[in-house]
């Protein structure tokens, strides 16, 4: 089931750091090296599957694929698939002994090749992604942990923007990060007897999105989404400040220890230039470990 996009999205902050986004209307979209966590978008997708379960999945599904009876559609991308819809009423009648004579060395030898050549995919793919430009935000404005490690111990800002349907916003196709134990793997035994049977193709944009939005479950709390940008405007840096519309900002939420000189100054450039904007702060609830985020009086 697909997630809902949520309302709004909060981007925790040090309080120098939202008086730059502020004045200068602009997000840092940041490459993977300046991610705190050293698997964030920095490992490989393996394929740890039993050779013996894909050839006995695949020769069972070639042999439905050249003689069953039910309609084959093949993936518009596989050579195999289209060989097989082209000719599969022409094909000679084989016995299940024969066929999987003649077929099983032809998926030994595809599997090697895929096994050969995965290490230097590894290598375009890690490559691909240090260049990455990627926005991370919240779902939640008032998580404990993330404002102590984000906000400068409770001092920070919190950041909350609005996707505008009229404005183009980018977060209305921002996406969740999956949090898992173990690390996504580039197929299965599945998958490759699909393949095998002209049935899927690798899908280079499944492989990028497995290694965007995908992150140990030790994050779960952070209940983060993403926006990825490709290379950005410049390939080679590792950020780029990208400007966001004033509309998008949809309030300001302080810390709830942060000095009042810094309410202040950061209430000035909020009030001059994003007046819409509703500016609130988070205060300690008396009785339970949370924070309460409140308007603050205009």
């Amino acid at each position: 089931m697909t997630k809902p996009v949520p309302d709004l999205f909060y981007k925790y902050t040090t309080r120098d750091t939202a008086r730059i986004v502020l004045e200068n209307g602009t997000l840092r979209w940041s490459t993977p090296v300046l991610f705190n966590d050293p698997y964030d978008i920095q490992f490989d997708l393996h394929v740890d599957v039993d050779r013996e379960e894909v050839r006995a999945r695949s020769l069972e599904k070639l042999w439905h694929a050249w003689y069953g009876s039910a309609p084959y559609t093949p993936h518009p991308r596989n050579e195999m698939g289209a060989i097989i819809a082209t000719h599969r009423d022409t094909f000679p009648k084989m016995s299940r002994e024969q066929f999987d004579a003649e077929f099983g060395p032809v998926i030994d030898e595809g599997h090697n090749n895929s096994m050969r050549i995965l290490p230097d995919v590894q290598v375009e793919t890690r490559a691909k992604m240090r260049t990455s430009k990627v926005l991370c935000q919240s779902e939640v404005s008032d998580s404990l942990l993330m404002w102590a490690y984000y906000a400068e111990q409770h001092k920070g800002v919190v950041l909350c923007f609005n996707a505008h349907a009229d404005l183009d916003s980018p977060w209305r196709v921002a996406r969740p990060i999956v949090y898992s134990r173990d690390m996504p793997r580039l197929c299965d035994s599945e998958f490759l007897s699909d393949m095998s049977a002209g049935l899927a193709m690798f899908d280079v944009s499944a492989v990028f999105d497995a290694l965007v939005y995908t992150k140990a479950l030790e994050w779960a709390h952070e209940r983060e989404w993403r926006l990825q940008a490709g290379d950005g405007r410049h390939p080679d840096a590792p950020y780029e400040d990208i400007p966001f519309h004033e509309r998008e900002l949809d309030s300001v939420i302080f810390g709830c220890v942060m000095p009042q000189e810094d309410r202040e100054a950061l209430t000035a450039i909020v009030r001059d230039r994003y007046p819409h904007a509703k500016i609130r702060a988070a205060r300690k609830d008396d009785r339970q470990f949370r924070l309460i985020i409140e308007d603050l009086p205009t």
